[in-house]
């Protein structure tokens, strides 16, 4: 399900603006929900692959498993054990990534929004924003994130103000295979001097 969210939400190509200058607590939810979701999964299936890897390391010990004979279940420890694996290995990998995803996208947005903010003070000039938003996502992350980084005027709801875009991709895949690309923009109202 945050998985079906991810796509929906970052795979749409025409979603700009207001929409797209990044909402963290959003974010921060579906991160709990997915670390929910797991817990409820474990807390219903816990017990039995609890059972089933006892079953397997004893059986691949050589120890007698309770009410069997010896030669009954032989081999099939290592079966079950396998099948477990097979399940929760993409999985744990799988929530791994999307975490990654995550962290990379929120690094991003904040580092974008304090760019913005940083540029719209009354003495400083828009430049300044990128230059300090390629800094904070070279300090955070690194220096490959931070290429695609771009401040411009922009009107905040009717005001004078800065944006800071921030285009990046980000492996989707492990941490060097096919990417996503990430746009997130940060915006602030300029300040006017006294």
């Amino acid at each position: 399900m945050t998985a079906l969210y991810l796509l929906l939400t970052l795979g749409r190509p025409g979603r700009r603006g207001r929409d797209q200058r990044g909402d963290v607590p959003g974010w921060v939810l579906i991160t709990v929900m997915t670390a929910g979701l797991v817990a409820a999964l474990w807390a219903v299936a816990g017990p039995q692959l609890n059972q089933m890897l006892r079953d397997a390391l004893s059986s691949v010990r050589g120890l007698a498993m309770p009410g069997r004979c010896r030669d009954e279940g032989r081999g099939a420890a290592v079966v079950d054990f396998v099948l477990v694996v097979v399940v929760l290995v993409p999985l744990f990998l799988g929530i791994m990534q999307v975490a990654l995803v995550l962290h990379v996208r929120n690094t991003l947005t904040a580092a974008a929004s304090e760019g913005a903010r940083y540029a719209a003070t009354a003495d400083r000039p828009v430049d300044a924003g990128a230059e300090r938003t390629r800094s904070q996502i070279s300090g955070a992350l690194a220096e490959r994130f931070a290429r695609g980084v771009s401040a411009g005027p922009a009107t905040v709801d009717g005001a004078a103000g800065v944006e800071v875009d921030v285009t990046a991709d980000v492996p989707a895949l492990g941490l060097w295979g096919p990417a996503v690309r990430l746009h997130v923009s940060g915006h602030a109202v300029e300040e006017v001097a006294p």
